[in-house]
């Protein structure tokens, strides 16, 4: 089932997945996700995730706030310059215009401009200085809702929540 993520504070509260580091290059996508195939959501539903002892550092579990990692409805641009520490990331909202654009936009009788569907996306750099942007996919798996990071050819684990990824990553 194709489905666009909305923008709602209720969807930050859900679940997604982690992402790889420093595997694809930027690029420029529709403003509106939809789940690519059904069948390979499922497979990916169903990958584990490591061990906490597997980990390459410690995971910090007592913090779970996905508002603090949010950063709102940006560019690509604007949410770069707000991950500035190598390894570090955030999540937000992607734009193709930024706000003063889009109030422009609506002023000059272009209320096309705005999407009424925005991708809830991971900004990460990489240890070697690189941004990625990662769009979010939501899909189902045996009733229940689930998300993962869109890494092309790369089966990513699954979280029940966005704090579940907050604490995975710390």
């Amino acid at each position: 089932m194709n489905r666009p993520i909305r923008v709602t504070i209720d969807f930050l509260f859900q679940c997604i997945s982690p992402f790889t580091e420093c595997l694809l290059s930027n690029s420029q996508e529709d403003v509106a996700l939809h789940l690519h195939n059904s069948q390979e959501m499922l497979k990916k539903a169903s990958v584990k995730q490591p061990p906490r002892n597997e980990l390459a550092h410690p995971v910090d579990t007592t913090t779970s706030d996905p508002l603090l990692h949010y950063i709102g409805i940006l560019t690509p641009a604007e949410a770069e310059e707000a991950v500035p520490r190598p390894t570090s990331f955030r999540l937000y909202h992607q734009t193709k215009l930024s706000l003063a654009e889009m109030r422009n936009a609506l002023r000059d009788g272009s209320p096309d401009a705005i999407s009424p569907v925005l991708p809830l996306c991971v900004i990460y750099r990489c240890s070697e200085g690189q941004i990625r942007h990662y769009k979010i996919t939501e899909f189902e798996s045996n009733a229940q809702r689930l998300y993962t990071v869109d890494v092309p050819n790369i089966i990513q684990p699954c979280f029940l929540t966005i704090g579940g990824l907050v604490r995975f990553y710390r």
